[in-house]
């Protein structure tokens, strides 16, 4: 087995706790498509993007919850067992490919006025509607995602973000913020 390394397990538990809706300590195929269908349904101009959003986090949920698991659900540690799999055989770079893609789906779906940049704003509705519109949380966040300083999140500052809280293990990188949902 490939040793993840303590900061990698960290944020692999960490979005375990925010996938995991209930509080339980079991995710359920379930509990991530309660996730999937708040965002696939945010700011679609037509049906075909919701049906999109949707498939493509559905990639990515069968490799990291395949059928067979999605019914019995996983624990905290076989989620972790399962990332350090993925690393061990090279297949975390499928999972990262799959991520890649909802992160960009992500984009489009916050970017409410399609002007190609989030606001502060756009990112707050994004985070309101998963039940997290703490101010102090949202100016954090906006901060390390506008890696430019512009003012604005560009769709490659986003996935750049994403990416690099499945890939990273620079301590120093702070993208674990994304996923400060309780």
């Amino acid at each position: 087995m490939s040793n993840l390394g303590e900061y990698i397990e960290k944020k692999y538990r960490v979005f375990f706790r925010y996938l995991d809706r209930n509080h339980d300590g079991v995710l359920h195929r379930s509990d991530l498509m309660k996730r999937v269908d708040t965002m696939s349904h945010m700011n679609v101009a037509n049906q075909s993007e919701s049906i999109y959003t949707r498939q493509c986090w559905l990639r990515w949920c069968d490799k990291v919850f395949p059928p067979k698991d999605g019914k019995k659900g996983v624990t905290e540690d076989d989620f972790v067992e399962k990332f350090r799999h993925f690393r061990s055989t090279g297949e975390i770079d499928e999972v990262n490919a799959a991520s890649e893609g909802i992160y960009n789906v992500l984009f489009d779906r916050l970017d409410a006025n399609r002007d190609g940049h989030l606001s502060r704003d756009e990112l707050k509705a994004f985070y309101q509607a998963l039940g997290k519109a703490d101010d102090t949380f949202i100016d954090r966040l906006f901060r390390k995602l506008d890696v430019n300083h512009d003012g604005l999140v560009s769709k490659s500052e986003l996935v750049e973000a994403g990416v690099a809280f499945w890939t990273s293990e620079d301590v120093n990188s702070g993208y674990e913020i994304m996923y400060e949902i309780n």
